[in-house]
């Protein structure tokens, strides 16, 4: 970029033209604080801005919004539900004291939807499984949930149906006219004449040119974008506001206007993984228990349950750095270590144990907090920031406890290995973890945000002819699951 200076007035779309490559994407980032290295001065409402980074191009005091150019690796996680995508920008706003507010999601989610017209087989379904159109009107949903003033679209039409483009263009005309301010680049160059009010025209990272009015056609956009020079005899013609006229979608006369759903009940991936998964331990159960009935008895269950709630402990917080796309290797010596300690302060009247039990799990999260400090600051990899200060850890246990020895408070480690009415305590302990810390975890600010990381960006599975990607053939799947762009 090369001492670009523009202006967008609200209510005004403004476009971006030009060849491929001279600069376009880089000013739509640069503006949203994704590089670095660029320098400038920015105002929004006459006020300066320093945009130092997208937190900062979307707070309220900006209110900018990027729509990217590919939709796949920088707008969507596919894996994940409409749901989570389309409140992806905006968890903060329909979240409240850091969990998310379902009730107020799902409305917000709603009335996105029906404004979009986005087709789905519901806001739960995963997003990689919609066509390509309706992709990407949740990838422009998510930032319009963070109601923008500043709307920056990085050549949003490219790579969807006709029907699909049309209804952006409406889109576009409408946020206008409710007084948003738009930056729209495009390698189209009918879209520029029909929907922008001027277009800048960029060569060689600068603004080479402004077109508007009876100027903006396309043979002034291809002699602008190859730089060559004006003619001395062209004079600007009178400037008005292009009128926009738009093509109703057309409808297919197969399929009618609206399919008709070939069920009326659809589970995903992941619920259908759950539900095999809770069938083939119920099968597995059920038949110990016929072949062995002694095996079934109460304290049977009631000691697998002690050590297997132990086990799903660890697992559990071996998932949240599995969930940012690290691995905890001190787990084990961190659960050493608390094992250690408890055996030495975990005594005495009720008080003092209570101490000791929250000693022992600040001791944990002490471990914890350790470990992302020194991944996140000092730019290590987990694996083997954590296999270090596992042996610190560990050398830490054997030094509290050198030999086998101690013990914790009786009535404590009674009641937590005793069952009640043949219901384990340690489940219920279990349960409760899940409960009040789990599944808040999943629904707050900073789980939305850790979630993604862990779910690869593969091309969706067709359920009809599971194939991944384009198939061999043209024709559409011989079930005809869904049409879509990215499977058959």
């Amino acid at each position: 970029m090369n001492g670009i200076d523009l202006d967008i007035r609200p209510g005004e779309i403004v476009g971006l033209g030009g060849l491929d490559g001279q600069g376009q994407r880089q000013l739509l980032l640069g503006l949203f604080g994704t590089l670095i290295g660029t320098s400038g001065k920015v105002e929004v409402g006459g006020s300066p801005v320093r945009l130092s980074s997208p937190k900062r191009a979307k707070s309220d005091e900006v209110g900018m919004a990027l729509i990217p150019e590919d939709r796949k690796n920088e707008g969507l996680m596919l894996p994940m539900t409409v749901r989570e995508n389309l409140s992806f920008a905006a968890v903060e706003q329909v979240s409240r004291f850091g969990v998310v507010d379902l009730a107020a999601e799902k409305r917000a989610i709603d009335k996105m939807v029906d404004l979009l017209k986005i087709k789905s087989d519901g806001i739960d379904g995963p997003v990689g499984s919609l066509s390509g159109g309706n992709q990407q009107k949740i990838v422009i949903g998510k930032w319009l949930m963070t109601k923008p003033r500043i709307i920056l679209l990085n050549d949003p039409t490219r790579g969807i149906d006709v029907g699909t483009k049309q209804e952006i263009y409406q889109l576009l005309q409408k946020l206008a006219s409710e007084g948003a301010a738009i930056l729209f680049y495009s390698t189209d160059y009918d879209e520029l004449i029909g929907c922008c009010d001027r277009v800048l025209v960029m060569y060689g990272g600068a603004v080479v040119r402004t077109l508007e009015g009876d100027q903006l056609n396309e043979t002034n956009l291809v002699s602008a974008a190859l730089n060559l020079p004006v003619p001395a005899d062209e004079v600007p013609g009178p400037l008005r506001r292009r009128r926009r006229h738009y093509e109703r979608p057309r409808r297919s006369r197969r399929n009618g206007s609206r399919a008709a759903p070939m069920l009326q009940l659809r589970l995903s991936a992941a619920q259908r993984g759950v539900l095999i998964a809770v069938a083939i331990f119920a099968a597995m159960f059920a038949v110990y228990g016929w072949k062995q009935p002694v095996g079934l008895t109460s304290n049977v269950i009631n000691t697998a349950s002690n050590k297997g709630a132990l086990l799903a402990l660890v697992a559990m917080a071996q998932t949240l750095p599995v969930l940012t796309g690290g691995l905890d290797l001190s787990v084990g010596a961190i659960f050493v270590l608390s094992n250690c300690l408890a055996s030495s302060i975990v005594v005495g009247d009720p008080l003092s144990t209570a101490v000791g039990v929250v000693t022992v799990l600040l001791t944990g999260t002490l471990c914890g907090a350790t470990n992302g400090i020194i991944i996140v600051y000092g730019r290590l990899q987990p694996l083997i920031v954590t296999l270090a200060m596992g042996a610190v850890y560990f050398g830490i246990a054997l030094a509290l406890r050198p030999q086998p020895g101690g013990s914790v408070n009786f009535e404590l480690a009674d009641f937590a290995t005793r069952s009640t009415y043949a219901v384990p305590h340690s489940a219920v302990l279990l349960l409760l973890v899940v409960l009040l810390i789990w599944i808040p975890y999943r629904r707050s600010v900073l789980g939305r945000a850790a979630l993604p990381s862990v779910r690869p960006n593969r091309p969706p599975t067709c359920p009809a002819c599971r194939s991944h990607g384009r198939r061999s053939s043209p024709s559409p799947c011989p079930v005809f699951w869904r049409r879509s762009a990215d499977c058959c």
